[in-house]
């Protein structure tokens, strides 16, 4: 009789364990469930924003290049001096 109580004590700690062990699990499972939904969101976010970006060199290269090619003939045409002739 005492070998089948402690029998049903050792099952009884054994599920008790399990249980932990099975709670213990889902916490860990909703953590990184959530940790997926945050790195989704973000993802999107940097997406979001590389298109932005991508769209606003698109609309101000063709300016930064006509700056650069206006540069480049300023400094083609001659210098002057103060008194206002050529160097």
């Amino acid at each position: 009789m005492d070998q089948i109580a402690d029998l049903e004590r050792s099952f009884d700690r054994m599920m008790n364990r399990i249980t932990l062990l099975v709670e213990h699990v889902n916490k860990s499972v909703d953590a990184v469930l959530h940790t997926a939904e945050e790195l989704i969101r973000s993802s999107k976010s940097t997406s979001s924003a590389s298109h932005d970006i991508s769209a606003a060199m698109t609309q101000i290269t063709p300016g930064a290049i006509k700056v650069a090619d206006d540069g480049k003939c300023a400094t083609a045409l001659p210098s002057r001096t103060m008194s206002g002739s050529p160097s």
